[in-house]
């Protein structure tokens, strides 16, 4: 019994059939693997800006914090501010009617006597009073530029986290353009190979 001979067709389209379900597996093939790929890039670029983000919020966090302490040192000096203005003030009131009543105690009319010891006390306890006013104007004027010091330092830090913010989303938004320049060059990557 000899096997029937196979006309030259059939024997093509055997073997055709085999290449085209083959191309069909890899046209299948490759779109899952496209998808797949593309999924792991949106993976990836979603953990990239959730990365971003939470960078983003954590130097906000430390500015925070170091803007606390700042204001916290400045609220201290503040409050401490209300008690001495109050002391300057009691010392300014006292001072002022001292000198009046030195003033007052001199007679200024014609002829008028005075005791010059007594003179000579009003007069020293006018000067010791000035002398304190002094000393508490230049303590009040240290602590005054302390205080400016450190409002000055504020402001440059607030500056500088203005700036820092803004070349933030400027590279955020390079960041956004560079994945999107990626998925196309990908994407045109893939129809490429195919």
């Amino acid at each position: 019994p000899h096997a029937r001979a196979r006309p030259p067709y059939a024997i093509a389209t055997s073997i055709r059939d085999p290449l085209r379900q083959a191309r069909r597996r890899r046209q299948f093939s490759g779109r899952d693997d496209e998808t797949m790929l593309y999924s792991v890039w949106d993976s990836n670029s979603r953990m990239s800006d959730s990365m971003v983000t939470k960078r983003s919020y954590v130097e906000r966090l430390r500015q925070e914090v170091k803007l606390g302490i700042v204001l916290k040192q400045q609220m201290d000096y503040l409050d401490h501010w209300a008690e001495l203005q109050t002391d300057h003030s009691t010392s300014l009131s006292g001072a002022i009617e001292a000198l009046r009543a030195s003033t007052l105690r001199l007679p200024v009319t014609g002829g008028a006597k005075a005791d010059v010891l007594t003179v000579k006390n009003a007069v020293s306890s006018a000067v010791d009073i000035m002398q304190a006013m002094g000393s508490s104007v230049c303590n009040l004027l240290s602590k005054l530029e302390a205080t400016h010091s450190l409002v000055t330092e504020l402001s440059a830090v607030a500056a500088k986290e203005s700036t820092t913010l803004n070349e933030y989303r400027e590279l955020l938004g390079t960041a956004a353009a560079l994945q999107v320049h990626e998925s196309s060059l990908r994407t045109q990557l893939i129809q490429e190979t195919e």
